[in-house]
């Protein structure tokens, strides 16, 4: 939709299930800027069939590959173009 970006950045994922906080591994991320707003897209993604947990920093919801089983990719890629569908409001 009009004012809908996107774009990969460097991000940090976790490691060891919270047993080493602090600790991470450098990984692409994707940046999500719906025409929404980044907390009411987080929103519709977590309402998603299958919900998608994303994190929001500086206005942008970030999705970790890393985070994501790739038998689940399409429910991921089904779920941001319905997210990229959606009116401002």
């Amino acid at each position: 939709a009009a004012g809908d970006t996107a774009s990969v950045l460097e991000g940090t994922s976790g490691v060891g299930g919270g047993a080493r906080p602090g600790e991470g591994v450098r990984t692409p991320c994707a940046a999500v800027r719906p025409a929404m707003g980044a907390e009411k897209g987080a929103e519709f993604l977590r309402r998603w069939e299958l919900p998608i947990v994303a994190r929001v920093e500086d206005s942008a919801i970030i999705l970790d590959p890393r985070a994501v089983s790739p038998a689940d990719d399409g429910v991921v890629e089904a779920a941001l173009t319905a997210l990229g569908s959606m009116s401002p409001s």
